[in-house]
């Protein structure tokens, strides 16, 4: 019998030695280190050793004995799949990393909590008894029936949760409303009741920045991320709910005209603070404030089954483990009664319902909720509106005029789509459409994150390009692929290359990089067939619907290098109708299209049909979103902009593409750029904004550096233009002498080229 005792170390460090040992192993433990501590790190042993007759205490099972030499089997093709996974990045994790989901369901019976919380004893007494007071005073008048706690609460209260992640980090969610949607009344009338929710639908709960409940744990080099997740499995899931007593929008937009109110209630409450014992204030700050949350209750979701051996590891034909749900219905009680052993421990439902039916019991309400690990990312669901309450019962015994009239029922919109009560199934692979539909809810955080990619293909040019290709693996032909992966979740189109496919996407694109300031005809026309060749292919393959106008996008620029523009216009309008074909795709209507947007603008400006190309780049602009941050498109209306004869709005779009230059780090384009918009302003007649930005620009250039030669002499006669341009302002307001040393510099500044 050998045995064999490993350090902590990578799952690679000890494979090879696994490796190392040949067929001699029969009994390996690994009870000290964390990679046995889950099933795929178990297959992943047994796939390297399958002689081994004892693992960790345990025999291997036939399944897993059988799954490892399948695997075995099958391990080239596994590999080439898991380099395309891992360049994707839209599995649900690996030997390296896990994503973790949570995904909730309905919260039932949290009134309960809600007035153990927010009630004082005796205080639902004292309202009826107000409220009948009240119908005796006037037994004409009608009297709407009113519920304590659902006033106590106010129309405007809303629930939000928080739990802890692997890392210790706790994540608050965004809040619901607890009431229904009332009706309107006419100005005069009493408030309509408050009418709280039975029951709570939490699918559509996200992160406080908008993200959904889905977060990526990696593990580091030291397995210090894998001891934690185990830490984290064997503690539970600790989650907390909280009670907001009205949004905080509405109470910044409340704040100012009470804000000299507040200030002295403030001091008052200190003053008072002080004079008060410390019984009082133990019961003060036990009592919820008004401006903060309210913590309700909370449970302790234990995990231990993740940390159980399974019959079998599942399917891994992509290298990568299947999604792993945990769904459970927990109880969230007073977090003083959390970690009870009742409640870490729950009951049968039907013996839960018996003791909860007895007087005296806790209060307590019920969570669903289903925790996945290496999840696929979550639908995105919009919580459905609840119906409107019925209007309230008048007592029979009113009289008079009914008010008929006074009261308007509320609209509700209708109800969204996909949002049934039904807590989604991660282990379901998910359709194209469905992503499709999934992201069309986030498009304004992928413009967000199409604006960084630009700002980063600003800084550096062959970011553009990006291309990821190997033997089988996935082809990416434009960056906003990126801000899917950002956003974790998977490409709905998959197209497998051959090497010599990928080879000529990357030699395509290579030519359209190199052709320079001055391209030679040759280079010109090799770049033109390769990218007409590649179009071909790409027509008859089910790819992105935003590749093959962006393939176009670039073939009408080749040609508009060559002095082609009418061919390179037809390219634009093919790319502009497939763009609008597929609009209701984020990538294209977002990305894509403004950029075929700017490309044909610049193909209008070259025939000088200047409206019309202003006209496609403001199009464009929209489309892109504020704040505008495409060098392109601002220089190209610029230019534009001049042929219109409007100086003015000119100098604007050049003096953003200078920003944004000089915050890309980019400075001696930014001066080329700001010495354009003083021109323009000089053109407008703003001379004394002119002389502002030559003075400026002229500052700026001096001592400025560059490795580009050809980019410096662009700069140094951009200077010497600024100095001319200064003597003829300086000759202008009459300062003969500073005319003639801004001529005498710029001559010197000539002299240099």
């Amino acid at each position: 019998m050998a045995a064999l005792a490993f350090k902590v170390a990578s799952l690679a460090s000890a494979k090879l030695s696994l490796k190392s040992l040949g067929s001699s192993l029969r009994h390996l433990f690994l009870l000290g280190s964390p990679i046995c501590l889950l099933p795929f790190y178990r297959l992943q042993v047994l796939r390297e050793a399958p002689q081994l007759q004892v693992l960790d205490g345990l025999a291997p099972s036939e399944e897993e004995l059988a799954e490892a030499e399948k695997q075995e089997a099958e391990k080239e093709e596994a590999a080439e799949e898991q380099t395309a996974s891992a360049a994707v990045g839209g599995a649900g994790g690996g030997p390296e990393w896990c994503r973790i989901t949570l995904a909730l369901g309905q919260l039932k019976n949290h009134q309960e909590l809600l007035r153990e919380a927010l009630l004082s004893p005796g205080e639902e007494e004292a309202f009826a008894e107000a409220q009948a007071e009240l119908q005796a005073a006037d037994p004409s008048a009608e009297v709407v029936e009113r519920d304590a706690l659902a006033e106590k609460c106010g129309q405007e209260s809303q629930l939000a949760l928080s739990f802890q992640l692997p890392s210790g980090i706790w994540v608050a969610t965004s809040s619901i409303n607890l009431c229904k949607k009332t009706y309107e009344v006419e100005e005069g009338q009493p408030p309509p009741p408050v009418v709280l929710k039975e029951s709570l639908k939490l699918k559509a709960l996200r992160q406080e920045t908008g993200e959904p409940l889905s977060f990526d744990f990696r593990f580091e080099e030291d397995l210090s991320g894998l001891r934690a997740l185990r830490q984290w499995l064997q503690r539970g899931l600790q989650l907390k709910l909280h009670y907001l007593p009205k949004p905080k929008e509405k109470e910044a937009e409340k704040e100012a005209p009470i804000a000299e109110e507040e200030a002295a209630a403030g001091e008052a409450a200190v003053t008072e603070e002080a004079a008060v014992t410390e019984e009082a204030a133990e019961t003060e700050a036990q009592r919820p404030k008004k401006a903060a949350s309210v913590c309700l209750g909370g449970c302790v979701l234990p995990l231990s089954s993740f940390l159980q051996r399974t019959p079998s590891g599942g399917e891994w034909s992509s290298g990568c483990p299947d999604p792993w749900p945990h769904a459970a219905e927990v109880a969230v009680v007073p977090v003083a009664r959390w970690l009870d052993p009742e409640i870490q421990v729950p009951k049968e439902r039907e013996n839960r319902e018996k003791e909860k039916a007895q007087p005296g019991s806790a209060p307590s309400a019920q969570l669903e909720l289903v925790l996945s690990l290496y999840s696929m990312p979550l639908e995105d669901v919009v919580e459905s509106e609840e119906e409107a309450p019925p209007a309230p019962k008048a007592k029979a015994k009113a009289k008079g005029k009914k008010g008929k009239g006074n009261v308007r029922p509320f609209r509700r919109s209708s109800v969204t789509a996909g949002t049934k009560d039904r807590i989604p199934d991660e282990g379901k692979p998910l359709a194209p459409g469905m992503v499709e539909a999934r992201v069309s809810a986030l498009r304004p955080l992928y413009k967000a994150c199409f604006r960084i990619l630009r700002l980063l293909a600003a800084i550096d040019p062959d970011f553009d390009a990006v291309l990821r290709s190997n033997a089988g693996a996935e082809v990416t032909l434009q960056q906003e692929v990126l801000g899917l992966e950002w956003l974790g979740i998977k490409r709905p189109f998959r197209l497998r290359l051959q090497a010599g496919s990928a080879a000529r996407m990357q030699s395509a694109l290579s030519s359209v990089r190199k052709l320079g300031d001055f391209p030679s005809k040759a280079a010109l026309g090799q770049a033109e067939g390769e990218l007409t060749e590649l179009l071909q292919r790409w027509r008859r393959l089910p790819v992105s619907p935003n590749e093959v106008p962006a393939l176009l996008r670039r073939r009408a620029f080749v040609r508009l290098r060559a002095g082609r523009p009418q061919e390179a216009q037809a390219d634009l309008v093919e790319a502009l109708q497939l763009c609008e074909a597929s609009k209701a795709n984020p990538l294209v209507q977002f990305d894509e299209m403004p950029k075929v947007l700017v490309a044909r603008g610049n193909v209008l400006r070259a025939l000088e049909q200047w409206d019309a190309a202003v006209a496609d780049y403001d199009r464009a602009a929209d489309l892109f979103g504020e704040p505008l941050e495409d060098l392109e498109l601002l220089e190209g209306r610029a230019k534009a902009k001049v042929g219109q004869q409007q100086p003015l709005a000119a100098a604007e779009d050049f003096e953003a593409a200078a920003a944004l230059l000089r915050s890309a780090g980019r400075r001696p384009e930014a001066e080329l750029q700001a010495e354009k918009a003083a021109v323009a302003l000089l053109a407008a007649q703003e001379l004394a904004k002119a002389e502002l930005c030559f003075v400026d620009v002229i500052r700026r250039c001096v001592g400025l550096l560059s490795k580009d030669v050809g980019l410096l002499q662009r700069v140094v006669q951009a200077d010497s233009d600024a100095r001319m341009a200064m003597v003829a302002i300086s000759w202008h307001k009459g300062d003969v002498e500073v005319a003639e040393t801004y001529w005498r510099d710029g001559c010197d500044r000539l002299n240099i080229l």
